[in-house]
């Protein structure tokens, strides 16, 4: 092999290194978010670590590995999805029962896996499923934060550098798994309380009411019915004759005066005026009377017209309801 050849096969290998060292660095959107790698007391099945998706897609975990210590640890599904959605988190656990232990109440997804952090740092690496792909790799120091003080290692960006020490921090609350880290929480301020003032009463002056003077109800008056005129009975022809047979002849008054004779020829007149007056009135009684009778009698002729002209036309309904019914016979038996 010549020179210029060899130059050529050395460039050639400088160039894939290059290239596979990028895509390691740039692979995948699954990133180390937070490390608990030294725990107050034992870390012994207690220690964990979180991982992020910073991408727009769902990632499906499945036959993924967790190298650390030079080992691919397999992950196994222990709860919640294997499929981590965009913006979700994901907790590696050496041992799930420690973990919920130490974290009761957790919800989120819990993938079991087997191996040991070192407490003075170390490389941890997410490979895909084809082993070679690095998704994220982080090579953590105890002087970043978290040595021995309970609190966990966490990341302040999810797309800085993964092994730039000034990306990561000491957790504030001692860890978050399956949430937000601290870096990204703002402490809400607690607000102190206000002294609150005691109102001064003041006297208030209630106005006396002045009495309205009672009003007198008015009595409507109740209205007086009107009685009805009495109606003057009409005499009959023995009550007329009566009365006049019993009318008593006038009498001359005695006076002390004397009085001159009447001529008889005077008092045959006035008693024939008389006479006269009584016949006009028993005339004009009887009158009365026979014009009564014969309002009388047209109304009882009128009522006995009327129930003859209901027999008549109920005699003509039944005739014709007989005519009809007869032939109607006569017509069947033809």
């Amino acid at each position: 092999m010549s020179l210029s050849a060899n130059k050529v096969f050395i460039g050639l290998v400088v160039v894939l290194i290059f290239l596979f060292e990028a895509k390691s660095v740039f692979a995948g959107d699954i990133v180390i978010n937070e490390i608990m790698y030294d725990l107050s007391g034992s870390d012994t099945n207690r220690e964990w670590i979180e991982i992020y998706n910073k991408g727009t897609s769902s990632t499906d975990l499945t036959n993924w590995r967790f190298k650390e210590g030079g080992t691919n640890h397999t992950l196994n599904q222990y709860q919640g999805s294997i499929n981590l959605d965009p913006g979700g988190f994901a907790v590696i656990v050496d041992n799930p029962a420690a973990f919920l232990n130490d974290n009761s109440g957790f919800s989120g997804t819990i993938i079991d896996s087997s191996f040991s952090l070192s407490n003075t740092g170390e490389i941890l690496t997410i490979l895909q499923d084809d082993l070679i792909t690095v998704s994220d790799e982080v090579t953590y120091q105890s002087s970043w934060g978290g040595a021995g003080t309970g609190g966990s290692l966490e990341r302040k960006s999810a797309s800085g550098t993964s092994n730039d020490s000034s990306n990561w921090q000491e957790s504030a609350i001692g860890g978050t798994p399956g949430t937000n880290n601290s870096s990204g929480l703002t402490p809400t301020p607690t607000p102190s309380p206000s002294p609150t003032q005691t109102p001064t009463s003041m006297p208030t002056n209630t106005p006396t009411p002045t009495p309205k003077p009672a009003s007198t109800p008015t009595k409507t008056p109740i209205p007086t019915k009107t009685s009805a005129p009495t109606k003057t009975p009409i005499p009959t022809k023995t009550e007329a004759y009566s009365s006049l047979k019993n009318t008593p002849t006038p009498t001359a008054s005695t006076n002390t005066t004397k009085k001159e004779p009447v001529p008889s020829l005077v008092l045959g007149e006035s008693e024939g005026k008389e006479n006269k007056n009584k016949d006009r009135t028993v005339l004009e009684t009887n009158k009365e009377l026979s014009e009564e009778n014969k309002t009388e009698g047209s109304i009882l002729s009128k009522i006995f017209l009327f129930i003859g002209s209901i027999f008549l036309t109920s005699s003509g309904i039944m005739l014709a309801r007989s005519y009809i019914r007869h032939r109607r016979q006569n017509d069947i038996s033809f």
